[in-house]
């Protein structure tokens, strides 16, 4: 639990600094920074299941902790792509970061491992052809 705080405040630090020093990219000449939160997984989808947790529940909670965060700055604003434990198709949630034209999509996933390792990152660059097109 608490390598669970841990995460949250410092992925709250991160997007704050982030967004601090990105607002002013903003596609939007509406001086709102949008971020769209994407809590991985949902509903019939648990997601990683290691260590006897839900992949899905962590996320949602990890999601909503620092969309709550961000809704304090008044110039984000916050979008999810879910708030509660149903499934959201892929397709949805790109299209739902492509109609609020968002400056900044995280996906939120918590992989899972039984080794002594640490310090595990996973990027993902999409390209053209690939499943999600976001908005540019």
């Amino acid at each position: 639990m608490k390598n669970l705080i841990k995460l949250v405040i410092n992925l709250t630090v991160l997007c704050l600094i982030f967004l601090n020093v990105s607002i002013l990219y903003s596609q939007e000449n509406n001086n709102r920074f949008t971020v769209v939160l994407d809590p991985g997984h949902g509903g019939k989808d648990p997601g990683n299941r290691g260590n006897g947790y839900y992949e899905k529940n962590i996320a949602l909670s990890i999601a909503l902790k620092v969309g709550y965060e961000l809704e304090k700055q008044s110039d984000i604003k916050v979008i999810y792509t879910r708030k509660k434990d149903v499934f959201v198709n892929l397709f949805k949630r790109a299209e739902i970061a492509n109609k609020a034209k968002a400056d900044l999509f995280i996906s939120i996933h918590c992989d899972s491992h039984s080794s002594n390792a640490y310090g595990a990152w996973n990027e993902h660059s999409l390209q053209d052809q690939d499943l999600m097109h976001l908005h540019r």
